[in-house]
């Protein structure tokens, strides 16, 4: 038989949750971020066509002195992503 359920939704990436409180956790971890800002892109591949440089250099607006540095190790629709088994996007 059919139920109705109701879901909360990160109004930043769209996860569903069931509980509001766990949307509105998501929500303030995006915005805990809004710190960072990209300064570099770079494709490692010099002959690829693909959507998304192979690494990105982030700066934190709060620490002048501090970079991180972050390579591309997938790409796909976002579903795949949020239904794979790592938890990376969990807080």
């Amino acid at each position: 038989m059919a139920t109705k359920k109701t879901y909360w939704e990160c109004g930043f990436c769209k996860r569903l949750y069931d509980e509001e409180g766990q949307a509105s956790e998501c929500e303030t971890h995006h915005t805990e971020m809004t710190h960072l800002r990209v300064i570099d892109c770079v494709d490692i591949n010099a002959d690829s066509n693909d959507l998304f440089p192979g690494k990105i250099l982030l700066k934190n607006d709060h620490a002048d002195d501090q970079l991180a540095e972050y390579k591309l190790s997938a790409q796909g629709a976002i579903a795949d992503f949020y239904k794979s088994e790592e938890k990376w996007h969990q807080l």
